[in-house]
């Protein structure tokens, strides 16, 4: 049961980032991606949204990593909000 799973990683915050694995030299093709912060991990999912106008979103888990075992790094060529993370 995933809902239980996140209440237990105490939610920080969540929004929608483009995300991509090309090299910083190649041209960026991102893909819009869920994103649920938590204090030592982030959960990236893919939302599928609800077919009817007031269904929930479906969630699909793509990624999960550990925050303290990254590097993040400012990347600023056409935007201020540009970052990858090691």
């Amino acid at each position: 049961n995933f809902e239980n799973y996140f209440v237990k990683l105490n939610k920080l915050s969540q929004g929608t980032v483009a995300i991509s694995d090309n090299a910083p030299s190649q041209p960026f093709k991102g893909k819009d991606r869920r994103i649920f912060l938590f204090e030592q991990s982030a959960i990236i999912a893919d939302c599928i949204l609800p077919k009817k106008e007031f269904g929930n979103p479906t969630y699909i888990f793509k990624s999960q990593i550990m925050v303290n075992k990254v590097s993040l790094f400012t990347l600023i060529l056409r935007s201020s909000l540009g970052f990858f993370v090691v």
